[in-house]
């Protein structure tokens, strides 16, 4: 896989969680990273895609994200049919798992230039570098409170450590350079009154627009 550059991101306080709710997984950990993430800026949000392993589980994380007032910090989500395009507005990537498990997750996202932030654990390396890890919750706020790296570096060091070749049938237009670059929505407003014939020349000129989103 070539090394290509990719877009440059605008950072935004959305960070990803791509894993099961389970004890493997060490879930719960999330809440309590979040929770004192939000006690320094209230803009921070985690969108979270997995399913909970138990009926109970669910039960205990919508009850103590309640307790904890999180509520407006933390969304749920289905896993989405294209990742890479759900993965755009997103800056940050979590795992607390206590083993592998989303080694492709991890490793898409950051070709696309999101930042992991990975609590260390056994075989932690395979993710991303020694030095991307940490050991706690509090190094996870650290992390998620810093600017994230450069996304050309990001998607080098993903290209360095993960291996990819596991993952090129997932990611295939990912890994080989595409650009995902965030292209917002555009809404266009024509207010006139008794103008009908500038009003056919403002379409003309909107229908002539190259802008396809």
């Amino acid at each position: 896989v070539t090394p290509l550059s990719v877009a440059q991101k605008v950072r935004t306080k959305n960070i990803a969680y791509l894993n099961d709710v389970d004890h493997e997984s060490n879930s719960l950990v999330i809440l309590d990273v979040l929770s004192e993430l939000v006690r320094v800026d209230k803009e921070y949000k985690l969108y979270v895609v997995g399913d909970f392993a138990t009926t109970s589980l669910r039960v205990h994380f919508e009850h103590m994200i309640a307790a904890m007032q999180l509520s407006e910090n933390i969304e749920f989500h289905q896993r989405p049919d294209n990742l890479a395009i759900w993965l755009k507005d997103k800056s940050y990537i979590l795992s607390t798992a206590i083993a592998a498990g989303n080694e492709a997750e991890i490793a898409l996202a950051m070709t696309l230039g999101v930042q992991p932030v990975v609590i260390n654990h056994f075989g932690a390396e395979s993710l991303t570098d020694s030095a991307e890890l940490v050991n706690c919750v509090s190094g996870c706020v650290n992390k998620l409170l810093q600017e994230p790296g450069d996304p050309s570096q990001l998607r080098q060091k993903a290209l360095e450590t993960s291996n990819v070749d596991m993952y090129r049938g997932q990611f295939e237009e990912v890994l080989n350079g595409a650009d995902f670059a965030y292209e917002p929505k555009v809404s266009i407003l024509l207010p006139t009154y008794n103008r009908a014939e500038m009003l056919k020349r403002a379409l003309a000129r909107l229908a002539q627009q190259t802008y396809s989103n």
